[in-house]
């Protein structure tokens, strides 16, 4: 579940105890902050917006859900169990196949130790444009993405909208002239 990072906590008094408790999705989680004997209340009041600031600005390591590539194992696929996961069960073996591919040699490499939510548009882009790929290439490879941030977005993984939504395609190269061959260049079994 996703934590909001503007949660003020509320002050309690817990077993004579100074607790903070806030939310984490559909429960509450509390940590004590000291005895109600040593503390005062305003001493208290310090303690629990540290508290709360601290967790509030806790930045997770790679492997969190919240990390691309954290996120990739838990909903989509974990290299290290083979396992796919509940976002990957509806889709084709060959979309599966390639959507591994995709993500293991060109998105994760460069974004995987990365939180959601600090990924955008613009990266997204210029590093799909440094790889030098075709248009249906790049379309592939942007669509597996963007199903990789729908996904976070429907989840409720931090986000609220989807930065590969927005990055757009490279151009078709210009169009190749059509040449009408000679008939001496035909095969024979065109030829009749």
């Amino acid at each position: 579940m996703t934590r909001r990072r503007d949660r003020q906590g509320s002050l309690r008094i817990k077993d004579g105890s100074w607790t903070v408790q806030w939310t984490e999705g559909s429960h509450r989680p509390s940590h004590s902050l000291g005895r109600v004997k040593d503390l005062t209340k305003s001493e208290a009041q310090k303690l629990r917006r540290e508290w709360m600031r601290k967790l509030n600005d806790h930045r997770e390591v790679a492997g969190n859900s919240r990390t691309l590539e954290g996120f990739w194992r838990e909903h989509f696929y974990d290299d290290d169990k083979k396992a796919i996961a509940h976002e990957l069960k509806d889709k084709r073996p060959s979309t599966v196949r390639d959507m591994k591919w995709t993500m293991n040699k060109i998105w994760l490499p460069r974004f995987g130790e990365r939180l959601l939510d600090g990924i955008g548009t613009a990266e997204l882009q210029k590093h799909l444009d440094s790889l030098d790929l075709g248009r249906k290439t790049a379309a592939k490879y942007r669509t597996y993405l963007s199903s990789v941030f729908s996904s976070a977005v429907r989840l409720g993984h931090v986000l609220t909208y989807n930065p590969a939504r927005f990055v757009k395609l490279p151009a078709e190269g210009p169009e190749k002239p059509y040449v009408i061959q000679p008939p001496s260049r035909l095969s024979p079994f065109m030829t009749g």
